[in-house]
């Protein structure tokens, strides 16, 4: 699995300044732990820090959005209805950790999806993405 690397340093080039926090890079990556999963399957996400400061980020079995891969090649996002509450709760990942999500119900029909999850370094937050995976 190829996970999606997210850099600051990409916005700015873009022409956002967010490209460091303190002088130090904000960098991470979302990857799932299969790229293929059966119908009814779970998934497990895995967070990793790749930069030098802390990030946070809500708990990914609430806060994880599912999107499908449209007959157009668009992304859409699908309601996950039965994702448990968290309330405020933010998990703290220090610079060069990992995370492992609980698992994530992927009850969805047949398709091509990909999870994203907002991150922050506390000044600026991205939206991350895994790579597509199938279910079915």
């Amino acid at each position: 699995m190829r996970p999606l690397v997210f850099l600051l340093a990409a916005l700015a080039a873009a022409g956002c300044d967010s490209a460091l926090t303190d002088g130090q890079a904000f960098s991470a990556t979302l990857s799932t732990d299969k790229t293929a999963y059966a119908l009814g399957a779970d998934a497990t996400l895995r967070i990793e820090n790749t930069g030098s400061v802390p990030i946070e980020f809500g708990p990914p079995s609430c806060w994880a959005a599912l999107e499908a891969e449209r007959t157009t090649g668009a992304w859409g996002e699908i309601a996950r209805p039965d994702r448990p509450t968290c309330g405020g709760a933010i998990v703290v990942l220090p610079a060069g950790e990992t995370s492992m999500s609980p698992p994530i119900d992927l009850d969805v029909p047949a398709g091509t999806y990909r999870l994203l999850l907002n991150v922050s370094d506390g000044d600026e937050e991205v939206r991350l993405s895994t790579d597509p995976f199938v279910v079915g």
